[in-house]
């Protein structure tokens, strides 16, 4: 999912963001992993309203929050 938001976000493709972003929010309510899914909420709402700033500014912290709870899983 990580890098199908990536290249989203490099092409400014904001409605398949938000499509990929609404999948991880999804997955990750369904797993109990509420800080991602909060994170995840925040970016879909943003990017259905076309936030480039948000998307971009929170975008590395939202990557991380990702990455570590990979890493905690293995």
């Amino acid at each position: 999912k990580i890098s199908a938001l990536e290249n989203h976000l490099q092409a400014n493709d904001m409605p398949n963001y938000a499509i990929d972003i609404h999948a991880l929010k999804s997955d990750s309510k369904y797993l109990g992993i509420t800080s991602l899914s909060t994170m995840a909420l925040d970016h879909e709402t943003n990017a259905k309203e076309n936030n480039f700033y948000f998307i971009n500014a929170n975008y590395e912290r939202l990557k991380q929050e990702v990455m570590a709870i990979i890493n905690n899983i293995d």
